[in-house]
């Protein structure tokens, strides 16, 4: 069992380095790499490139690779495996009937480096074509996908209050994003056009950040159940995963060679690699890495639906950090909704979460040191999804501790 403490701080590392990691990534889409000078009578070009963004990040996991050699070489051969804490000591002692992640079996993490591809890769393009606050109020979608998938695939139990909070968080990013959108067309027509024609572009871009959500949310159910099936470091997992991403799409370079006329490209060419773009790649592969592994840390230690819904605070700190480098402006009365809306997404998440309590009618018959959702450790079944020990499930961050 996991202490409150590291639960807290694999928490908090995937809030911290989640949005560093947009951050980073939306700075470098404002950088101008084309008719950047003020007489230039081109339009200014800015660097759009989604699938090199998308390389990146597998480079950036692949990154967790080295660690894990740096440990193999220095350490025994009996020595305890790589980053393991007391708690999971004294729980690996109960799972030895676990299968261990090795050989051909590896080649399972292929399937949610394909689903994080393609998700990456279409919210990347329908970012291009969506104002950010647009695009956050889209990926507020997530926790229902992965709470749905969770109960279909993994056949785990979610309570109504889990539901209703879920529900919750949705509804605060959705209408963050739609205060943000409402902020931004006043912004651009003075709060005095009522023109309300349909936009292709923005209705594309959100369609495909829609349907980049499903494919998320399908990787983080594929990972819940891998680790419940098999034993395997989190840092391991992440650099595998990073391994067959790059792999794919080191793949696809004949392919994309052989259209030239596609407006993506997976190297882009020489002269938009400035060091400023540069430097931002390498500051988002360092994030991704960091980001991946606490988030498969959750994901093994709490379930699929606790970390889709933790990733979605990222939302807070990527709009306070966006207000701070003045890419988002705090208008009155505007602004007031995107407060509400984090509002309604911190209290889902701290409901779902156990930190407070529901509403009583919600309130479920079962004890509350019953957990409300799997951890993903000890599935002993790697086809049915069951067969965790009743003991042995917890809430997220409940303050009860590890005996």
């Amino acid at each position: 069992m996991f202490s409150k403490s590291v639960v807290s701080l694999l928490v908090t590392g995937m809030l911290i380095t989640g949005c560093a990691n947009s951050l980073l990534t939306k700075w470098q889409d404002n950088m101008c790499v084309a008719n950047c000078g003020a007489e230039d009578r081109l339009p200014a070009r800015y660097f759009e490139q989604p699938v090199w963004q998308t390389l990146n990040m597998f480079v950036g996991e692949m990154l967790c690779f080295l660690p894990v050699i740096y440990a193999k070489l220095l350490q025994p051969k009996k020595a305890q495996p790589l980053l393991v804490e007391e708690d999971e000591r004294a729980e690996d002692t109960n799972k030895d009937h676990a299968i261990p992640l090795t050989g051909w079996k590896v080649c399972w993490l292929w399937l949610p480096a394909l689903c994080d591809l393609t998700a990456t890769t279409l919210m990347g393009v329908g970012l291009i074509h969506i104002p950010v606050s647009i695009y956050q109020m889209t990926r507020g979608a997530l926790v229902l996908w992965v709470g749905v998938l969770s109960v279909i695939l993994l056949r785990t139990r979610l309570f109504a209050f889990q539901w209703f909070s879920l529900v919750t968080v949705m509804f605060g990013v959705g209408l963050v994003g739609l205060s943000g959108s409402l902020i931004r067309s006043g912004d651009e027509a003075g709060f005095t056009s009522n023109t309300a024609e349909a936009d292709p572009e923005l209705i594309m871009g959100m369609t495909l950040v829609l349907l980049a959500q499903l494919f998320a949310a399908t990787q983080f159910v594929i990972e819940d159940k891998i680790m419940r099936t098999y034993s395997v470091e989190a840092m391991l997992a992440v650099g595998y995963e990073g391994f067959f991403g790059t792999f794919t799409i080191l793949l696809a370079l004949p392919v994309i060679a052989y259209f030239p006329s596609i407006p993506l490209t997976i190297i882009p060419p020489s002269s938009e690699l400035t060091s400023s773009v540069l430097l931002a790649s390498f500051l988002i592969m360092f994030s991704i890495a960091s980001f991946n592994y606490f988030g498969l840390s959750v994901t093994r230690r709490i379930s699929a639906t606790a970390r889709s819904t933790i990733d979605t605070c990222r939302t807070l700190g990527i709009w306070v950090g966006s207000v701070m480098l003045g890419w988002e402006k705090i208008k009155w009365p505007g602004s007031v909704p995107q407060f509400i809306g984090f509002g309604l997404l911190v209290y889902g998440t701290f409901m779902f979460n156990g930190l407070v309590e529901p509403p009583s009618f919600m309130r479920p018959t079962r004890s509350a040191e019953v957990p409300l959702i799997d951890p993903a450790t000890t599935d002993s079944d790697p086809l049915s999804g069951a067969g965790i020990p009743e003991g042995e499930r917890r809430p997220l961050l409940a303050d009860q501790s590890s005996a």
